[in-house]
């Protein structure tokens, strides 16, 4: 199964307007690549998350960041991957009290097209987002 490596998450705000910057490092076996050779594909998707106090919240499912797909095939080094998304700050209120900053985390997952088709998830690091 492919692996996510390095995952972060970069917030930056303004206007009312959040980036999302992801990044992670795919890895991926001989074999895995040699599939990709023959065909099969591979993408990324991405959930959000809240967590307070280190405790997994909901997932904040009004953010939707488009599935990417990774370059493999054989030969081809690990390349990193990295996803930028713009988001309401509204859709990152993970956290209803006022003056309560948001933590979150975006799970990383990757779909194969091959049988089991999604690695398991893993967290990029968690990110604060003041409260306004």
């Amino acid at each position: 199964m492919p692996t996510v490596t390095n995952a972060n998450l970069t917030l930056s705000e303004s206007n009312g307007i959040v980036t999302m910057t992801i990044s992670f490092l795919p890895t991926f076996s001989s074999f895995e690549k040699e599939l990709a050779g023959l065909g099969c594909t591979y993408d990324a998707h991405y959930n959000v998350y809240g967590f307070d106090n280190g405790v997994q919240g909901d997932e904040l499912t009004a953010v939707d960041i488009p599935n990417m797909p990774i370059p493999v095939a054989p030969g081809l080094p690990a390349l990193p991957v990295l996803q930028v998304v713009e988001v309401a700050r509204s859709f990152l209120e993970e956290d209803p009290a006022a003056g309560n900053d948001d933590e979150l985390k975006v799970m990383i997952r990757i779909h194969s097209h091959v049988p089991p088709e999604y690695t398991d998830g893993e967290f990029t690091d968690q990110e604060v987002l003041a409260s306004n």
